[in-house]
């Protein structure tokens, strides 16, 4: 049986790069990985042992530009609202069976909460400080701090299913573009695009201890693009010169440099443990480094390095579970992969097509009908026709048949809003 297949070339596929990625909490029972693209979608997908599945898509608006994502699921109950131990165990319950909560903050200054069912904003607020280049969950999932534009650093309650400001602390002079939190939720480190780290007692709100990179004679500042803190409450930053700083968490003093990158230092990660970090920014390499915990000084290491991405790795996310550990990664080649880091030198890559999901392409084949869809729009194409031949003629596997009537674009279609659903 002889199948026609019409080559499209037409059709403009949109595919977007990626800028964030975040993982769900251990406590969800299905994990979910969440993947902003540039445009404001954001996709979700389904994780499993050994492959993510994609699950559905939130459509961007025109001009959305997401820098961060969290997801969070509040499992602990607030002793000052119920007063006995069974009436606290009954609402722990309670929230571990509610599904987690989906955040997006960007440049546009708003920090949305998503319904994951509508695909719609939930509730939204203004960061009330312009553009918010950075957003970390509080270790409790009870609030959300985010750096913004004007170097404020503003504190959100979403408990009881809430998005409220609680709390602006004292405004700098440069733009926050990292944040993060001790383990312990008492302090929160921030770094600005001024060479500069800051340590937060949130609830006195002032800073206790400050901390700056190096910089050389040809770099009067230096930005801080992201903070994590690991084993031993030890701060470490990725910078505007391609370096991996550590200090020492409560007293400020930099314990070592790492120039492991030839250019900016995008992003990090790191495992719940604090003993590995991972490293990726514009010169499209991922570093692994290693804590020696059999050395008395906590020694820090790089123990390797890949190159998968082709341009800037933007985000990287690391999924832990019972049996295995992966890092996810994402960036300006529009490719969302994966790689166990139990063998991260050797492992093979797992990637995403960047072809959108879900698949924009629909079809009406006894019309004849091709329709494209995008966030805001929608074409619609009569394919041609081929040239006729006998059927005692055999055909070689790609043989292209010439047209006797070419593709020709019937409608186009212009939303105001994004488009959610489609099918003809």
């Amino acid at each position: 049986m002889v199948k026609a297949v019409h080559r499209c070339n037409f059709v403009d596929l949109d595919s977007q790069p990626i800028t964030a990625l975040a993982v769900t909490p251990e406590s969800v029972k299905q994990p979910l990985l969440a993947c902003a693209r540039q445009g404001g979608s954001i996709e979700i997908y389904s994780i499993f042992d050994d492959e993510i599945v994609f699950n559905r898509r939130i459509p961007g608006e025109k001009g959305d530009s997401i820098t961060k994502l969290v997801w969070t699921h509040q499992t602990k109950a607030s002793h000052e609202d119920f007063p006995s131990q069974a009436d606290i165990k009954a609402e722990e319950a309670r929230l571990a069976e509610l599904p987690p909560r989906l955040f997006s903050a960007g440049l546009t200054s708003l920090l949305i909460e998503w319904d994951l069912t509508a695909l719609r904003p939930k509730r939204y607020s203004e960061s009330y400080g312009g553009g918010i280049w950075c957003m970390v969950a509080h270790p409790s999932h009870a609030s959300l701090a985010i750096g913004c534009e004007d170097g404020g650093i503003r504190l959100f309650s979403i408990a009881k299913d809430t998005l409220e400001l609680t709390k602006v602390l004292p405004h700098k002079l440069h733009r926050i573009l990292s944040l993060a939190w001790f383990p312990d939720g008492n302090f929160l480190v921030a770094g600005n695009d001024a060479t500069t780290i800051e340590k937060w007692d949130t609830s006195l709100g002032k800073v206790v201890t400050t901390m700056k990179v190096e910089y050389g004679p040809n770099w009067k500042t230096t930005p801080i693009w992201d903070l994590v803190v690991v084993s031993g409450n030890t701060i470490a930053s990725g910078d505007g010169k391609g370096n991996l700083t550590l200090f020492d968490g409560e007293f400020g003093t930099m314990l070592s440099t790492f120039r492991s990158h030839e250019v900016d230092i995008l992003c990090l990660a790191t495992n719940k443990a604090g003993t590995e970090i991972y490293s990726g920014g514009v010169d499209s390499k991922i570093n692994r480094y290693i804590l020696n915990q059999l050395s008395a000084t906590s020694d820090w290491s790089v123990q390797s390095h890949r190159r998968h991405h082709k341009h800037d790795t933007k985000s990287l996310v690391l999924f832990e579970s019972a049996n295995s550990t992966r890092l996810f990664s994402g960036g300006m080649d529009m490719r969302l992969s994966s790689v166990v880091t139990s063998n991260f030198t050797f492992a093979k890559f797992q990637t995403q097509a960047a072809f959108p999901q879900p698949s924009p392409i629909h079809l009406a084949p006894s019309r004849k009908l091709l329709m494209a869809t995008y966030s805001d729009r929608a074409k619609i194409w009569k394919l041609g026709s081929a040239m006729s031949h006998p059927i005692s003629t055999k055909l070689k596997a790609g043989t292209n048949l010439p047209l006797v009537d070419d593709y020709k674009e019937q409608l186009a279609i212009l939303t105001e809003v994004s488009l959610i659903s489609q099918t003809i």
